[in-house]
């Protein structure tokens, strides 16, 4: 709710800057160019308005001038036409400084702004400065499991989502910053529309629909663009519980594929951290760290991965807690087992 709101004011602001953003002189995107020819549009309609009035206050018209004046009527509607077209490049481009606006003030906001303690509570905060044997209720594993050969990490470069604990259920959830990436990706196709929605709303439109008004479909590119990211985004790192763990019913529930998985609680064997490096096609390396359930018979399951080390140690945590199963000790199980060295 906080990040609607947060949203909701920006495009409150936007609304309001745009009638400014009309009276500055802009040169990018061929603003000022734009404004030129609608100006020199302006006065062209205005002289024919004149012609065409002073023709039509004759008293007696003879057929050349209702000949002039259906000319000076084409040519009129022919400017009119032509100053319709460059107004919307001119909302366009408008649009498209709103919106990038909007895309380097609203997503860093959203993500920096709420997150500068990683979400963490005091008590999770001091399990990351005290050995993990000293924490309350986590017993300890040194057997620490071969990754999930059956599970692609992902290369992510964030902290893509948390583990919450409600109603007696431990599930996933998205994190502050792909909450807030998914949030700004899918509102700020608004951001975009503002000049097309500010005129369509003004008392000096002409009417028509809302798709008349966005006649040039080079006007959605970009939005559209920013709305598909959005859906991924929302499908990849939304809200959905991709995997669950209910104390009161005793089952573990995890995707696998396209199906869900259902397994007991009392064949959970233990809970670990795994860490590994995944480069991009750009060269860049990203430590991941990944969340893992290990089962009694061998079979394992990488839940989730991300780069937020501290976040991932921390959920882990909860999660050996939650189910009352030990954490593999990441550092300890590697030095008691050479084969993981």
């Amino acid at each position: 709710m906080k990040n609607f709101l947060i949203v909701a004011v920006f495009i409150s602001i936007a609304f309001s800057i745009y009638p400014l953003l009309q009276k500055t002189n802009i040169s990018i995107f061929g603003i000022d160019t734009i404004k030129e020819s609608i100006q020199g549009y302006d006065e062209k309609i205005a002289e024919y308005d004149k012609k065409i009035k002073e023709l039509k206050e004759k008293e007696n018209l003879s057929e050349i001038d209702q000949t002039v004046i259906e000319s000076n009527e084409t040519f009129r509607n022919t400017f009119v036409g032509v100053k319709n077209v460059q107004e919307k490049e001119l909302r366009k481009a408008y649009g498209i400084i709103i919106g990038t606006l909007a895309l380097f003030v609203l997503l860093p906001f959203l993500i920096f702004g709420g997150s500068s303690t990683k979400n963490l509570n005091n008590e999770e905060k001091t399990w990351l400065t005290i050995p993990l044997e000293n924490i309350k209720s986590l017993d300890l594993s040194f057997d620490k499991k071969k990754r999930d050969g059956n599970q692609d990490a992902s290369n992510i470069n964030f902290v893509s989502k948390r583990i919450q604990i409600e109603n007696n259920t431990l599930s996933t959830k998205g994190s502050t910053q792909s909450t807030a990436m998914i949030m700004a990706f899918l509102c700020l196709p608004v951001f975009y529309f503002v000049p097309h929605l500010y005129h369509y709303f003004s008392p000096s439109s002409d009417g028509g629909s809302f798709i008349d008004l966005l006649d040039n479909w080079r006007v959605l590119i970009t939005p559209v663009i920013f709305l598909i990211v959005g859906i991924y985004l929302f499908i990849s790192f939304g809200p959905k519980a991709k995997f669950s763990i209910n104390k009161s019913t005793g089952l573990i529930k995890y995707r696998s594929g396209t199906e869900m998985v259902t397994r007991n609680i009392s064949e959970l064997e233990s809970v670990q951290i795994n860490s590994f490096a995944l480069s991009s096609n750009k060269g860049h390396t990203h430590q991941q760290y990944e969340l893992q359930l290990n089962f009694t018979d061998g079979s394992v399951k990488a839940l989730f991965n991300h780069t937020g080390k501290e976040e991932m140690y921390v959920d882990a945590i909860k999660t050996a807690r939650f189910t009352n199963k030990p954490l593999v000790d990441p550092v300890r199980a590697v030095e008691s087992n050479p084969h993981f060295i």
